[in-house]
């Protein structure tokens, strides 16, 4: 009776397990990696050729990054420009729950700051874990921008 008693709880445990790891475990594919890598590294070419073998555009890839989020997270304008001319949704969280205004206002790039909100980016977007983009971009001392979004604030 103990033996059948240990072999259900094993399997309980392991069905747990599995479960935990099929919800929380984040599934991507070895194309959307490389995908957002190419956008990450500001590498039009390269995801110009791996657009063709992602169903989404807006997939994330290790840790929750989009491409958007990641281009723009590393100041690539171009790239950012390009995957939004195909599509990728301007306000979808990346890791951290992140969007890429908060990553333009956090680095401090006005480029890409102006760029986002003239395609539409909710600049009052507040994810669970982090600020508004004024807000951080406030405490990082980016005055220029806390000046683009407030304006903005106000005209609404």
């Amino acid at each position: 009776m103990a033996n059948k008693l240990a072999i259900i709880n094993l399997l309980l445990i392991t069905l747990t397990i599995v479960a935990f790891l099929l919800i929380y475990l984040p599934c991507y594919s070895e194309n959307d990696e490389k995908f957002v890598n190419a956008a990450a590294f500001g590498d039009i070419k390269g995801i110009e050729s791996k657009l063709k073998n992602v169903n989404d555009i807006n997939v994330k890839a290790y840790e929750g990054w989009t491409a958007l989020t990641k281009a723009t997270e590393n100041r690539h304008i171009e790239m950012v420009i390009f995957l939004l001319n195909h599509g990728a949704d301007i306000n979808k969280e990346g890791a951290g729950n992140f969007t890429p205004i908060y990553w333009a206002a956090f680095n401090g790039d006005v480029k890409i700051v102006k760029l986002l909100i003239e395609r539409g980016a909710d600049i009052n977007h507040k994810c669970a874990k982090c600020r508004l983009p004024i807000e951080i971009a406030r405490i990082r001392g980016h005055q220029e921008i806390v000046e683009i979004l407030s304006a903005l604030q106000t005209t609404k």
